[in-house]
């Protein structure tokens, strides 16, 4: 637990284990919510114990990390894990079946990968920051997940989630809003076997029903299962920090469209961008920021 004195112990609950197929079932009573009711203010507080390094290293190995120390992306696997115990909750007023992550923005804090030791626990402090209601009726949602061992945060993970849909106008994007083109250079390319869904769900504890068979994924609308976001965000950081050499200080993410299984994955880049097409429909836009070397500036990060 934190030793930071501004968390007393009695408002810590216990990190939730992950989820598994559990979660799939308790998701399921929360379909007769229909978001009508004002979502409350949420600060919770979870323990985080160390982690374990036998399946941060089976991480890395799935997904092609080379640089050491613990992956940006791994941090989501523990913040999925309060998510699902606030959004589980009685007071939270929307349907879990429906949720889609539309963004993500994971960093550490200054130095602060190198004073996060894995094997010391944690606390993990969960703001949610609702959005008003788009145009269309849509309802958007931010959690931010930050991660403290010996005084202040040491690292952030905020996730951005569409939780109720809006009316369906027809209406053209503005140009603005349109994808990007494909960056100049492919990165990397692998190959998603009709599997992938259920190997990576076994690995991150997310077995929501839609990356698994392709029966499960029909039920929810899909006509094939999805690959899991973070599968594809954690494969194109691992390649961002092959190419550059450096462990990522800053990753930002857009989920742009989900990718089938079975498919082939190209990563394309460009400078601190990167980009994931699947079947010629880009999926994922990144970027990134490194860590700095000696001889580097100090990385500059947006707020």
């Amino acid at each position: 637990m934190s030793t930071n004195p501004s968390i007393h112990p009695k408002n810590v609950s216990p990190l939730p284990v992950r989820s598994g197929v559990g979660f799939a079932w308790q998701a399921l009573w929360t379909t007769r919510r229909k978001g009508t009711r004002a979502l409350q203010p949420v600060l919770k507080r979870f323990a985080v114990p160390s982690l374990d390094d036998a399946h941060v290293q089976r991480y890395r190995q799935a997904l092609g990390f080379a640089q050491p120390g613990l992956p940006l992306t791994y941090l989501y696997l523990l913040a999925q894990r309060a998510h699902l115990a606030v959004m589980l909750s009685p007071n939270f007023p929307y349907a879990l079946p429906g949720t889609v992550h539309v963004a993500n923005d994971l960093h550490w804090v200054g130095s602060a990968a190198q004073d996060f030791e894995p094997s010391r626990a944690s606390t993990l402090e969960l703001r949610i920051d609702p959005e008003l209601p788009s145009a269309s009726g849509a309802h958007f949602l931010t959690l931010h997940a930050s991660f403290c061992q010996h005084g202040p945060p040491l690292a952030v993970c905020s996730s951005r989630y569409l939780v109720k849909r809006g009316a369906r106008t027809g209406a053209r994007r503005p140009r603005d809003e349109l994808p990007p083109r494909p960056l100049s250079a492919e990165w990397a390319r692998y190959r998603l076997p009709k599997d992938a869904g259920r190997t990576y769900a076994k690995l991150s504890g997310d077995a929501n029903p839609i990356h698994l068979w392709p029966w499960s994924a029909r039920l929810l609308g899909f006509p094939q299962p999805i690959i899991h976001g973070m599968h594809t965000l954690g494969h194109v950081a691992a390649d961002m920090e092959r190419v550059y050499g450096r462990r990522l200080q800053r990753l930002q993410a857009r989920f742009l469209r989900p990718i089938p299984m079975p498919g082939v994955v190209v990563v394309l880049g460009q400078g601190h961008q990167a980009q994931a097409w699947s079947g010629g429909v880009l999926a994922l836009a990144a970027e990134g920021a490194f860590m700095c070397t000696p001889q580097d500036q100090p990385v500059s990060l947006p707020r």
